[in-house]
């Protein structure tokens, strides 16, 4: 599967182009020769810069509203016209400071292609800013591996342990997630690993090994219908009804759903999105990982994308140096997220009751069991002794005796 595919498959964006198409050329607000301007804009950066389906639908999107604010055509537009779409666009507070800016840089960018033959900017737009301070987040606004594992825990079935485990561990994009087929992930029984085949993602194909995932996903295909699992070409994540599934791929809003859901339920006051997921994965990597790995564990072309989504803290950055030189911190601690061995071989998540025999792999787990189960007996003898009031004499101290 090709990126192209990737994102027509979910996204449908060549349908969505030709739809805004259409859009711009219907609209009585726009004059003709505006009209004919963002076609021949866009149909140019699609032909010669090679721009992807989803680029032309936001080129078109930005440029219909702009060429809606503008009282003139484009190539008649002064100086004053200009500050005033700034103006006006600058002052709407309803629009994020990420979508002012993409407004500047298309914008300069179509002058760029009109007045000054794709080679500078004209003096109309060159003094415009389309910078953007990097949003600071703080260690504490990054999902940690504790409120991983209690999201994980709060979920109400094997599909949504192994979709929030997998982007956990793999730090993978959605649209990456919901696009794999069962083709695409190899076991490996030696070592206890899975590596996970990403062909659909921004920068192309790029291949993943991941460990605390495996036994939430080994669970989730385990519970997966012969007729669907035999076939390698079916999806992966399959929608589903209760306990059924369906052999149809789940689709992005849906993902967003189970996230949003189990974050509410799991009383996480932390943003459970999917990207929330990509920051946790990859500051959780960047501790051990070199710039260059994260690229490539990431699918990030640039390099400056690196510091958008990771947040290491100071005390990170001291662990990892002293690990490199064999310095065992006290901070230093196992991933909470790391697989357990049963004695059976089977392995299992931490704090869980093995699949396999049934055996459970903590003392925190034995306990919470024998608590369980004692409270599921106080609540049968409560039963009993109500139903106790309604026999006889002889019978209710037989029953009694029992109940000791």
């Amino acid at each position: 599967m090709n990126p192209i595919h990737y994102t027509e498959t979910i996204y449908h964006y060549s349908e969505k182009v030709e739809k805004e198409k259409i859009s711009i050329k219907i609209n009585k607000n726009i004059s003709e020769r505006n009209k004919e301007f963002i076609l021949q804009f866009c149909r140019d950066r699609q032909i010669k810069k090679g721009f992807s389906s989803a680029r032309i639908l936001k080129l078109l999107n930005k440029l219909k509203l702009i060429a809606y604010l503008f009282k003139v055509d484009f190539n008649k537009a002064t100086k004053e016209d200009i500050d005033t779409f700034l103006e006006i666009i600058t002052t709407n507070q309803k629009l994020s400071k990420a979508t002012k800016v993409d407004y500047f840089i298309i914008l300069k960018v179509f002058y760029k292609w009109l007045l000054g033959e794709d080679k500078k900017y004209p003096s109309l737009v060159d003094d415009i800013k389309t910078t953007l301070k990097k949003k600071e987040r703080l260690p504490s606004e990054i999902l940690t591996e504790e409120e991983v594992n209690i999201l994980i825990n709060s979920t109400i079935n094997i599909r949504d342990k192994a979709v929030i485990s997998i982007l956990s561990d793999s730090g993978c994009r959605v649209g990456e997630l919901i696009s794999l087929r069962l083709r695409d992930i190899k076991f490996n029984e030696n070592d206890n690993t899975i590596r996970l085949l990403i062909e659909t993602g921004k920068t192309g194909g790029r291949s993943l090994i991941l460990i605390p995932s495996v036994p939430f996903l080994s669970n989730y295909i385990n519970s997966i219908p012969n007729e669907i699992k035999n076939n390698p070409n079916n999806f992966l994540f399959l929608r589903m009804n209760q306990n059924f599934y369906f052999n149809e791929q789940m689709t992005y809003p849906s993902v967003r759903a189970l996230l949003k859901k189990t974050g509410k339920r799991a009383n996480i006051q932390k943003g459970v999105n999917p990207h929330a997921f990509r920051r946790h994965s990859a500051t959780t990597s960047s501790s051990f990982m070199t710039d260059t790995q994260l690229m490539l564990r990431y699918g990030w072309s640039r390099r400056n994308t690196v510091d958008s989504y990771t947040f290491m803290n100071p005390t990170q950055a001291d662990q990892a140096y002293m690990s490199k030189y064999g310095k065992q911190t006290l901070e230093s601690k196992e991933s909470k997220l790391m697989p357990l061995r049963c004695s059976c071989g089977t392995f299992n998540p931490l704090d869980s009751i093995c699949v396999n025999c049934g055996k459970p792999n903590s003392l925190k787990v034995v306990i919470k069991k024998d608590n369980e189960e004692q409270q599921a007996l106080q609540k049968l003898k409560e039963a009993v002794l109500i139903l106790s009031e309604n026999i006889n004499d002889e019978a209710r101290i037989k029953l009694a005796e029992i109940l000791k």
